[in-house]
Formats: structure tokens, C-alpha cells, sequence
């Protein structure tokens, strides 16, 4: 008794669900909170307590918002309905709004909000769906089916529909409900702007760090942020994303201070000084615009300096199949130190790979 047969994967069993209960308007007294029932669904029974979350007790004939703690597991979905009994008599019954509940605090109000969301009678079959997504969002069909007492095929022609109407999203495999993807872009829009403040001489935000903060599978971060640079509300650029028709700028002291960086960094292109740093910002500044390099280890070059470096490191190894510390040494007149720097940052970049005590190219 209270068995059911289902095809594998489609159907959970839960000891938790919230339910639209309606007391019967038979009964002499409310029905009160932490209550001892017993619930019947379909053939199963089972005990029950009952925890009122929007009302203190619900009297005879009124409805209210509860959530039902099983004493065993029962196969319900969203949609089932029940009834709840004393050993006595019928008490009342309803409507499973959700088939795998988590605690809730009581009168919390976005609690009660959401359950008026996903109730059936708010929309229908519709509406129970974007609103069991939205709980998960963005996630998979299958991650919410067992939620949605609808055959597959007519699972998957509802959300089909819902794309059509613009209310559902589609990112690769997953869905999204079109205020989720809205609401996921603002918190993206917000963070990037938090990030720029927090970091003023940047462009934007490293794109991996925004994916971790959003806590997006790569697929789906990909596919999101498409449609947020097309929706002009941010501005993807190559290894970061901005926001659109920003640009940092430095003040006129900030400036000076920058071009005489740069101009230290170029009066000895292959030992430049290393005893006038510059603040952290401005120096991810000077990075972003192309106009220094950073290898490592305090070492900073003027980027044409970087750039005929690399050129003349990779001829010398395509040429002789491999190249030596001192070697680089000597071919910049420079000293070890800025030698193995450099050799080390192409490392790094995979551009090269030591064996030994030399480097050949990957």
C-alpha cells in the first residue's frame, strides 16, 4: 500500500512538502500549529506534522500555508493533492505546491510569496514550472521534473513554449527564466562596477574572476555573457569584461607619473631600473594600455623591450634548438637576474620549457 512504480530517475520520494491546506469548515476548533496527522496521498499514509507558516492556527472553512514533515518517505509530486486526518475524523486537505521542501522560518514573507508563485492556482501548469526553476535556476529540464506532475513530452513542450514567449532562456542545456538571466546580468553589471572601483586604472574584470562570483558553469557563463554584450550591458574584451563606454583615466599628476615610469623603463630597455615602483593600480594601468610588461620576480619591462626580447629568444631557439641562461645574458648585455626573469615568465606562458640548464620551445 502507497508503492508506486516509476520509470527510473523521475521520481523522488520526499519527507518534506509545503502544501495550500484548507481546513474543512466542519470542524469545531482551528487546526493549530505542530500538529500530530496523519497525511493520505493516493494510497499511501503516513504521519505527519503539521507547521503552520502563515497563520498562528487555521480556523474551520480558511485556507493557509503550511508545511507537512513526514515520519516516512511518500513517491508525491507538485499537484497532488491530500488529506489530512486525526485518528478520528477528516481534518482537511489540499494541494502539494513543493515535493522536496526545505525549513522555512514561519510569516517569513518571501517564503509565503514564492509558494503564492508556484501555486496552481496562480497560472497553471505554467507558471509551477518557472516557478520550481526559478528555486534552482539556471539548471537542467531534468533537475526539475520530478517537481511537475507532467509526462516528459509534455514537460519539454511547455518549456518550448515558454522560450517562444520569451519567458524562458535557453543557455546551452540549461534554463534560465527570462527575469533570472535579467536579475543574474545585474548582479554581473554590479559586480564589474564594484570591481572597478575597487581597482580604478582597469579596463574591466578578469572574465574567470566574474564567473566564480556569479558560481556559473563555463558553458553557461559563455552563453550568458553573449547575450549581455547583445543586450548592451557589458562589453566583452578578450581576457576581461567592461562595462560599455568605460574608460579609466588618470588625473595630469597620475599621468606624469606614468610617462616617466615608462621612460625610465625604455632609457635601459634590458635591465630597467627596479628601485621606482609605482602604486599597484597605476602599474595594472600602464599593463592593460600595452605600455610595460611585468615578468616576475620585481622585474618590469618597457613593452617593445619585452616584445623584441621574445622575438629574439624564439629566432635563437628555432635556429639552434635550444638557448642557456648566460646565453640570454649576453645576447642583451644585461644581468642574470633580468635574464632569468624573462626566462622564467616564457616558461610560464608555456612559450618555453627548461630541460636541464636549458630552455627549448614547447
Amino acid at each position: 500500500r502507497g508503492q508506486v512504480l516509476a520509470l527510473p530517475g523521475t521520481l523522488t520520494p520526499s519527507v518534506c512538502v509545503d502544501v495550500r491546506l484548507r481546513a474543512l469548515a466542519s470542524l469545531r476548533k482551528p487546526l493549530r500549529h505542530d500538529s500530530e496527522l496523519t497525511l493520505h496521498t493516493g494510497a499511501a499514509e503516513v504521519p505527519a506534522r503539521l507547521l503552520l507558516l502563515d497563520k498562528r492556527e487555521l480556523p474551520p472553512g480558511e485556507v493557509g500555508w503550511a508545511q507537512l514533515r513526514l515520519a516516512d518517505p511518500v513517491a508525491v509530486v507538485t499537484g497532488d493533492r491530500f488529506v489530512l486526518r486525526t485518528p478520528n475524523d477528516t481534518v482537511g486537505g489540499g494541494e502539494v505546491i513543493d515535493a522536496h521542501a526545505r525549513r522555512h522560518k514561519r510569516f517569513h514573507t518571501p517564503t509565503i510569496e514564492s509558494l503564492e508563485a508556484r501555486s496552481s492556482a496562480s497560472g497553471g501548469p505554467a507558471e509551477t514550472l518557472l516557478a520550481a526553476l526559478r528555486r534552482v535556476e539556471p539548471a537542467a529540464l531534468d533537475a526539475i521534473a520530478s517537481e511537475i506532475a507532467l509526462p516528459r513530452d509534455e514537460l519539454r513542450a511547455l518549456a518550448e513554449e515558454l522560450q517562444r514567449q520569451g519567458r524562458l532562456v535557453s543557455l546551452g542545456a540549461t534554463l534560465i527564466s527570462a527575469d533570472g538571466l535579467a536579475a543574474l546580468g545585474e548582479r554581473a553589471r554590479v559586480a564589474v562596477e564594484t570591481h572597478l572601483r575597487a581597482h580604478a586604472f582597469r579596463r574591466g574584470m578578469p572574465i574567470e574572476e566574474l564567473r566564480g562570483r556569479l558560481r556559473l558553469d563555463e558553458r553557461v557563463f559563455a552563453v550568458a555573457l553573449t547575450r549581455w554584450g547583445d543586450a548592451g550591458a557589458l562589453v566583452e574584451r578578450g581576457s576581461i569584461v567592461a562595462l560599455p563606454g568605460y574608460e579609466p583615466k588618470l588625473t595630469p599628476a597620475q599621468q606624469r607619473e606614468a610617462d616617466a615610469y615608462v621612460q625610465a623603463l625604455a632609457s635601459n630597455r634590458f635591465a630597467p631600473p627596479t628601485d621606482q615602483p609605482v602604486a599597484g593600480d597605476l602599474l595594472e594601468y600602464l599593463e592593460d594600455e600595452g605600455c610595460i610588461v611585468p615578468v616576475g620576480a620585481g622585474v618590469v619591462f618597457a613593452a617593445e623591450a619585452y616584445r623584441e626580447m621574445v622575438e629574439r629568444v624564439t629566432d635563437h631557439l628555432r635556429r639552434d634548438g635550444s638557448i642557456t641562461l648566460a646565453q640570454v645574458r649576453d645576447v642583451f648585455g644585461t644581468t642574470r637576474k633580468y635574464a632569468q626573469a624573462l626566462l622564467e615568465h616564457l616558461d610560464g606562458k608555456k612559450m618555453t620549457r627548461r630541460v636541464g640548464d636549458e630552455r627549448v620551445l614547447r
